[in-house]
């Protein structure tokens, strides 16, 4: 499973505030490009959740599915808003600190942030 660092799928105030502003655009109002512009301004200007929302994502997956389940899936080049702190993949660094901070091991941090996705790659992929 890979934890999405989109700021909506993290924090749940935080998606219901880009729901409710969605719901209350007009389509009637501009073009859908202009719309979308408008959109993503909107959503540059709410307040993005803490780097906690990702420990607490992996956390509960781990819960569920157990720590060979999970990893990174970052989706940085489609979306618009991720956690506080967090700008690109030079910040995944804060990401592993702070699943250290969560009372993962390092091992585990390790399984998190690079060691599953490779197993699977190498798994699936073709050698």
């Amino acid at each position: 499973m890979g934890i999405n660092l989109y700021s909506g799928f993290l924090d749940p105030e935080f998606a219901r505030e880009e729901s409710a502003y969605r719901s209350n655009q007009s389509e009637a109002d501009d073009a859908p490009e202009a719309r979308e512009k408008i959109f993503k301004e909107k959503i540059a200007s709410l307040p993005r959740p803490s780097i906690d929302w990702v420990a607490r994502h992996v956390l509960h997956a781990i819960d569920i599915g157990g720590e060979d389940c999970v990893g990174l899936g970052g989706d940085l080049d489609g979306i618009s808003s991720m956690p506080a702190g967090i700008e690109g993949i030079q910040d995944y660094p804060k990401i592993a600190q702070s699943l250290l901070d969560a009372s993962l091991t390092k091992a585990q941090v390790e399984k998190v942030c690079y060691r599953n996705s490779k197993r699977v790659f190498c798994e699936v992929l073709p050698p």
